[in-house]
């Protein structure tokens, strides 16, 4: 029992009939509270950033940071960033993640979330 035969296949991801998931391009549109002005465009950034930090800490929640592009948006009015997803990351997961996040903050309104495939969601 303890020895490989000739036989033995070695279990690759080509070999075992594993198919990763697709990959899914996800983009998050936090929208917070106040007013869009491009004159606190910074501070309002770093606001917002400092909520999804925050909330990422408190869960123990680490996210890739390096492969999430950052924009600062106007959404109707008030100041939101978009946040573009270029990593292997699951739509529920990162819905539940926005859904936690803006539950802890006062600051974020709602969130717009979109996945390939799946229609838009307001959170």
């Amino acid at each position: 029992m303890g020895s490989c035969t000739s036989d033995d296949q070695l279990l690759t991801e080509e070999g075992s009939g594993f198919v990763p998931p697709p990959f899914v391009n996800i983009s998050v549109e936090l929208v917070s509270n106040r007013v869009f002005d491009p004159k606190k465009n910074a501070s309002n950034l770093k606001i917002v950033k400092d909520t999804v930090d925050d909330y990422s800490k408190t869960e123990g929640i680490k996210y890739p940071s390096d492969n999430i592009k950052q924009s600062i948006v106007d959404h109707g009015g008030k100041f939101a960033v978009l946040f573009e997803i270029e990593d292997d990351a699951r739509c529920d997961e990162v819905r539940r993640f926005i859904r936690g996040a803006k539950q802890h903050s006062k600051e974020l309104s709602y969130a717009v979330l979109k996945c390939d495939g799946e229609k838009t969601q307001i959170l």
